[in-house]
């Protein structure tokens, strides 16, 4: 397996430098210059502008800058000592270094994503399983159900509603924000969890529907195989088989959902982080692409593209774990 991981991770390097060049170009052609936002008083002169456009090294041409992201600025006027050298650059709004930035918000996003993940498995893998059991019955058509409406509700509308409902009229918990501000004693575990409570139940309810549905589907082709009519005919307890068989088998197609998923929630905490006020990576990148901030934006082209890398990698790893005569070659 190793030799198979380090030959997918080389496989990986030319699919994300090609990524880099296609989001720096498009990025750079579309409309806006982050010198006009940077310098939006009217009292700010041609001289400092022109100035400050040199200084950011955007007087160059896109092929330049592009060179100076990835080796570093050869002539010293930005400062930057390229990617290669772990250098992610300067943020132009903030004037601090975006991997420094990066650090300070990626432990807010994992732990919502994180917990995320972890309440739509426990969650939608079950009522998935029970459905296909009871296939016909109540549970089953009621799962669906629900199923289709979460899978369509959109997270921002379904966040405004919760917050409108549990926030503001009953007052039961906070707007948004990760730890209650000037709380005696300072923040604990108990406030950790009321501020977690929203954002993670828009954040889940989408993968509930979607884990159900898939986990449904695969646990009804599984129960009709011959060796779980088999294991019924033996009269082993019905909810053995169902659940450690039947259910280990009908796991295999969602470890592939789960490997890709894991890129996609830096996507979906975008959404989330900049409803509830989340100070996570979602909410950092989508500030960094209303001013304009090339090196934030980049930064976060690369974090998504290793992520959905590593996610790849992980569905493999996954299909090991879950069946043991798979092997990687």
């Amino acid at each position: 397996m190793t030799k198979y991981l380090i030959r997918r991770l080389l496989q990986a390097i030319p699919t994300v430098i090609g990524i880099t060049v296609i989001s720096f170009l498009l990025m750079h052609l579309a409309p806006g210059d982050p010198v006009d936002l940077l310098t939006y008083q009217p009292n700010i002169t041609p001289e400092y502008k022109k100035e400050l456009t040199k200084r950011l090294c955007l007087d160059r041409t896109l092929a330049e800058q592009y060179a100076v992201w990835i080796v570093g600025d050869w002539r010293g006027v930005c400062q930057q000592r390229g990617l290669i050298r772990g250098d992610f650059g300067t943020s132009f709004y903030e004037n601090r270094p975006v991997l420094e930035m990066i650090l300070e918000k990626i432990p807010a996003t994992l732990e919502l994503t994180f917990v995320s993940l972890i309440v739509g498995l426990l969650i939608g893998v079950p009522i998935g399983a029970i459905a296909a059991v009871k296939q016909g019955g109540w549970f089953d058509n009621f799962s669906r159900f629900f199923a289709v409406i979460f899978d369509a509700i959109p997270a921002f509308w379904l966040g405004l509603i919760l917050i409108l409902l549990f926030a503001t009229t009953l007052g039961w918990l906070p707007t948004g924000g990760r730890t209650t501000l000037n709380l005696p004693g300072g923040p604990n575990l108990l406030d950790r969890i009321r501020h977690l409570i929203l954002p993670v139940a828009v954040f889940s309810v989408g993968w509930v529907a979607v884990l159900s549905r898939y986990m449904r589907a695969e646990t009804l082709e599984v129960i009709r195989q011959d060796y779980v009519r088999t294991a019924n005919a033996k009269g082993l307890d019905s909810w053995r088989v169902y659940l450690w068989h039947a259910g280990r088998n009908a796991l295999i197609p969602i470890a592939t959902l789960l490997g890709p998923a894991i890129a996609g929630l830096l996507g979906g905490a975008v959404v989330i982080e900049r409803i509830f006020s989340w100070p996570g990576l979602g909410r950092l990148l989508f500030d960094a692409v209303s001013a304009r901030d090339y090196p934030l934006i980049m930064a976060g082209v690369i974090i998504g593209s290793v992520l959905t890398i590593l996610g790849n990698l992980l569905s493999d790893i996954f299909y090991v774990l879950v069946d043991p005569r798979i092997r990687l070659e």
